[in-house]
């Protein structure tokens, strides 16, 4: 491929055929066509990958090129890396109007377990949202590198054609527990929430950093009602346990700016119907809040499927901790899941690997070390070691050679756990040296 050719990939701008506005509240006019601006970080001149999604771009029917010349004009005076920001929406929104474009396509260089990788981010115009990202990690074939980039673009396409009637964004719920036991909830009832609101039509979910930087915005701007707050659903829980018993008092607050728009709490939840609350509730407060009709229960194994699904994208990509949040809460609606219980485990082992941690890592990574131990425990009491050398592996965490600080008597109890735990459900392994091959123990 030329080198002239290659350079061309530093900043081109597609003009797409859609039929919807860029307006996020307004209907689409059927007349109107807007206009799409790709834009590459120049360190991708040198990607194959990038020369091939750029040649396929240009062959969708609805496009067409940009002067290349009006786009150098006005990166001259940008700084790229700062649009891949969350909290740039005030520059995206600016190059997309000095581009007259409704959708900016970033694309950048990213890193996936230290394996090269391109990200790419839709972000409409208007208020300069991002609408939709993917990572797509490169491989030897560049033309299904190419492909799935093209995918992503249409994805995030598709997206712009939907209408957006309401901002939201949800940071994970507080903890307001003395001990750590439930500290994973944190993000599990956080990414429950915000699969719950995915079936309200019309909702795009952004972060917390994003919505930060709309309301400042427009808190300084006036006169485009258009232009709304985005929501925040905020929360906390507290868990006690009496006679052996545990259940959660759970507090959920829909918030606009400063404003508080509701609020509900609830005590003395039963851990298994925790779930449902955070869903029923969140569901309640956004339908007051927008007018919306009210939605059709939730299916917690559809729920469950789905958190499912998303967990293993981002596991393929290797962004663990992101899949670890998605597997438990898809645990929270259905923890007989074994396999996903396995996958848990594995993140975590993943997220601490073999190197010592830094000692300001210590505290943390233990307590995730014996998250992940909780779900090796109810993963191996009910399966054989023996009968899948892989499931040795969530149990592979060495705990001394990482400087987590795990006793070797904690480490003894796990093993007590696990050897309890299968002969009550009367799952044996061939031997009952299992253990002494694996590096923990």
């Amino acid at each position: 491929m030329q080198a002239s050719h290659i350079m061309r990939l530093l900043y081109t701008a597609v003009v797409v055929a859609l039929c919807s506005s860029a307006a996020p509240t307004t209907k689409p006019a059927p007349s109107r066509k807007p206009v799409a601006s790709v834009l590459l970080d120049p360190r991708l001149s040198s990607t194959p990958d990038a020369s091939l999604f750029e040649e396929q771009v240009t062959h969708i029917d609805t496009a067409t090129l940009v002067e290349r010349t009006d786009v150098d004009k006005v990166l001259q005076e940008q700084q790229l890396q700062a649009l891949f920001s969350p909290d740039s929406t005030a520059q995206r929104a600016k190059i997309g109007n000095l581009l007259k474009a409704d959708v900016l396509a970033l694309l950048h260089p990213a890193k996936i377990n230290d394996n090269p990788a391109i990200e790419i981010i839709l972000c409409e115009t208007r208020q300069g949202l991002r609408i939709h990202r993917n990572t797509i990690p490169l491989t030897k074939d560049g033309v299904a590198d190419a492909n799935a980039l093209v995918d992503a673009f249409q994805a995030g396409l598709r997206r712009f054609q939907q209408p957006i009637t309401a901002l939201v964004a949800v940071p994970p719920l507080l903890s307001k527990d003395l001990s750590f036991e439930f500290e994973s909830n944190q993000s599990a009832y956080q990414k429950l929430l915000e699969q719950s609101l995915t079936r309200h039509a019309g909702l795009l979910l952004i972060e917390l950093d994003e919505a930060r930087a709309i309301t400042d915005e427009l808190s300084l701007t006036t006169g485009d009602i258009s232009r709304k707050l985005p929501l925040y659903f905020t929360g906390d829980f507290r868990n006690e346990t009496a006679n052996g018993v545990t259940t959660v008092t759970i507090t959920l607050t829909l918030k606009q700016g400063k404003k508080t728009l509701d609020t509900k709490s609830e005590s003395e939840i039963p851990l298994a119907k925790a779930p449902a609350f955070i869903q029923s509730t969140a569901d309640a407060l956004l339908i007051k809040a927008t007018g919306e009709k009210a939605l059709a229960p939730v299916d917690p194994a559809a729920e469950s499927a789905q958190l499912n699904d998303r967990a293993m994208q981002f596991y393929r990509i290797g962004n663990y901790r992101e899949a670890l949040a998605l597997s438990e809460a898809s645990l929270l609606l259905n923890p007989q899941q074994l396999d996903i219980h396995y996958r848990a485990a594995e993140c975590i082992r993943r997220v601490i690997g073999r190197a010592p941690v830094p000692a300001s890592d210590r505290e943390t990574l233990s307590r995730l070390w014996r998250n992940g131990m909780n779900h090796a425990v109810v993963f191996a009491a009910s399966t054989p070691i023996v009968s899948d050398k892989n499931s040795l592996v969530p149990l592979t965490f060495s705990a001394p050679t990482t400087g987590l600080l795990i006793t070797p008597d904690e480490l003894r109890e796990y093993v007590f756990r696990i050897f309890r735990a299968k002969s009550a459900a009367k799952v044996h392994d061939a031997t009952p040296s299992t253990f002494a091959d694996c590096p923990v123990w």
